[in-house]
């Protein structure tokens, strides 16, 4: 399925937190993208730092590539108190006028939208984490003290669960079971596994592909026929990938879910 789109043509940013989860979708050659770049994981509320690391990662893939994905949220991966106008969209577009966001709130959301969180959790409250987040622990929690995290994680009556589409729960559970344990006992809630697919990431790549195929369709309407229709034709591939992405169910988890 994967031949029906490419990325060839296109650089990735995205921040160092959807490592995992990118570096697998290159290595089993879905994201053929011309580069890959990664931000500073756990920079989400330093948005002056952000900013200059976006700009520094956009301003490289340009060299690489026209076309830009950026794999950030929408929501909660830029949050800008001072000037609330200020968006992480509005900075992308300064940036580069042909770069593209994936259409989620953080990255949770990008491998596992509320609907199927919801569907996940029952009654529960589930705090939701990816292996980056474990990764990349020191930096995500940086901020955070003791006496705010035995405020906010108790909270979860469900405990935290890692939406895991790599394995990534079962090789550190293995290899490294006192980290587990360790930031079990930091957020003094549960950690478990929720086995996911990458079919939900998968498409909001997509997605980004097919946005500019649409936006190219437009600007040469009325012009090449040739060039039209071979737009045409990626783009109703592109859209068939997608499609077949979104049907796609997450799979019941093989590890539990926390008590």
């Amino acid at each position: 399925m994967s031949e029906a789109i490419s990325f060839q043509d296109w650089a990735v940013v995205a921040c160092g937190t959807m490592g995992p989860e990118l570096d697998h979708l290159k290595q089993t050659g879905f994201l053929n993208a011309a580069e890959l770049i990664y931000t500073p994981p756990g920079e989400h509320q330093n948005c002056e730092k952000l900013e200059q690391k976006l700009a520094e990662a956009i301003g490289r893939a340009r060299t690489t590539a026209e076309k830009i994905i950026v794999v950030y949220g929408g929501t909660h991966c830029y949050l800008n108190r001072a000037r609330p106008e200020r968006t992480i969209d509005t900075v992308i577009e300064r940036l580069h006028p042909r770069a593209y966001r994936t259409d989620a709130a953080n990255c949770v959301d990008m491998l596992a939208d509320a609907e199927q969180r919801k569907a996940m959790s029952g009654s529960r409250e589930i705090y939701w984490i990816t292996p980056g987040w474990i990764k990349h622990r020191e930096f995500v929690f940086g901020d955070w003290d003791k006496d705010v995290a035995d405020e906010a994680f108790p909270t979860y009556d469900g405990g935290a669960l890692v939406l895991d589409a790599v394995g990534y729960y079962d090789q550190i559970a293995h290899d490294e079971p006192e980290t587990l344990m360790e930031l079990s006992d930091w957020m003094k809630i549960s950690i478990a596994p929720r086995t996911v697919t990458l079919d939900r990431l998968k498409g909001l790549l997509a997605d980004c592909v097919i946005r500019d195929l649409e936006r190219a369709l437009t600007d040469t309407a009325g012009q090449d026929a040739r060039t039209t229709a071979e737009l045409a034709k990626k783009l109703a591939a592109a859209k068939t990938v997608r499609e077949a992405l979104r049907n796609d169910s997450i799979p019941t988890p093989s590890n539990g879910d926390p008590a």
